[in-house]
């Protein structure tokens, strides 16, 4: 049982840091592509 805990835990606490980081990347895409808008081709099916 405490290893089951110990690793629902640890799969918890794995999908938070990688739900950090993708939002970490996510803004740093925004800062570098800055307020112009990208090329609609670049945007593929997004409105």
């Amino acid at each position: 049982r405490e290893a089951v805990a110990l690793l629902e835990s640890t799969i918890a606490a794995q999908a938070e840091v990688r739900s950090a980081t993708l939002e970490a990347v996510a803004q740093q895409l925004d800062d570098i592509l800055g307020p112009d808008d990208p090329p609609a081709e670049s945007q593929g099916a997004a409105p």
